[in-house]
């Protein structure tokens, strides 16, 4: 996880120090809907980007930066987001190494009820995030 935030931190500066402009060259059309988004809800919206796969990790740290959103949002929001993924990844490795070391039903079934809790739990806060932004009328709240 720490990796992961440093090289965040740094595609956040490369889009501060590109600008806006360039990163528009770079990411595509999808900057505007994704600078907007950002703009309007801070932490909540970096979280959330860290947590569903809208885009490209590193397209939203250089868009973050290069639309000027405020480090303090962009570095919490994005160690709320990077927290359930990290965790996710350290159980779900953590069991496929222990089946594939002494492969038995027990670790088949503790591999698949991780695996399965993991989408399970993508698919209820996204399923949320549209709800959400259809009781408030918000197209952009699920950038697409």
């Amino acid at each position: 996880m720490v990796a992961a935030l440093v090289t965040a931190v740094l595609n956040y500066a490369l889009g501060a120090m590109l600008g806006r402009q360039a990163v528009t060259s770079l990411a595509g059309s999808r900057i505007n809907r994704i600078s907007q988004w950002l703009s309007n809800r801070g932490v909540v919206a970096v979280a959330t980007l860290r947590v569903l796969p809208v885009a490209p990790f590193i397209i939203v740290n250089l868009v973050a930066g290069a639309v000027h959103i405020r480090f303090r949002n962009y570095f919490w929001g994005s160690v709320i987001g990077m927290i359930p993924g990290t965790l996710a990844i350290a159980v779900f490795a953590d069991s496929l190494l222990a089946v594939i070391l002494d492969p038995n039903w027990t670790g088949a079934g503790i591999l698949a009820g991780v695996t399965g809790a993991v989408v399970g739990g993508a698919l209820v806060v996204r399923r949320w995030l549209r709800a959400r932004a259809a009781r408030s009328g918000d197209r952009e709240a699920t950038l697409g």
